[in-house]
């Protein structure tokens, strides 16, 4: 009984901390689960990606939706306009937000440097950097386990 009160006092103090995620997203945290199998329509079908297979997806302006870079080969599938950073931070919790434009997952993520907040990731996607925003600092940090 005290280890079900322990997880929804968890429960209870997550949804203050993070209230732009879900609260089913936030139970498969709490709960250890993953959504990590998904799909995206494709104009030629369904693709079913693994979160693994994903290194960073980047928003575009210009065609007002967000692209994926696969881990596997490095090519980019651009997703449904109607797609949210909200939504694909609920696929996996290994997705994170590091500025208003780009998600990376943690992963893959190497270091951040201290002075131009510059995201550097492991090989063989080491040449993809991008900058996290202060704003986002703080929730990358709290994906991490600091010491």
């Amino acid at each position: 009984m005290n280890e079900l009160i322990a997880i929804i006092d968890r429960f209870l103090s997550s949804l203050t901390k993070d209230g732009d995620r879900t609260i089913e997203a936030k139970l498969l945290d709490l709960l250890g689960r993953d959504k990590s199998i998904f799909g995206i329509q494709t104009f030629s079908g369904l693709m079913v990606m693994n979160s693994e297979m994903v290194v960073v997806f980047d928003f575009l302006a210009e065609n007002r939706c967000w692209q994926m870079v696969r881990a596997d080969n490095g090519n980019v599938q651009n997703l449904r306009q109607n797609t949210t950073a909200k939504i694909l931070l609920d696929i996996s919790k290994d997705f994170v937000q590091i500025n208003k434009d780009c998600i990376v997952n943690i992963n893959y993520l190497a270091a951040i440097d201290n002075k131009g907040l510059l995201c550097r990731l492991y090989p063989p996607h080491d040449h993809i950097v991008r900058k996290a925003s202060k704003r986002y600092l703080k929730k990358i940090k709290d994906k991490l386990e600091i010491i």
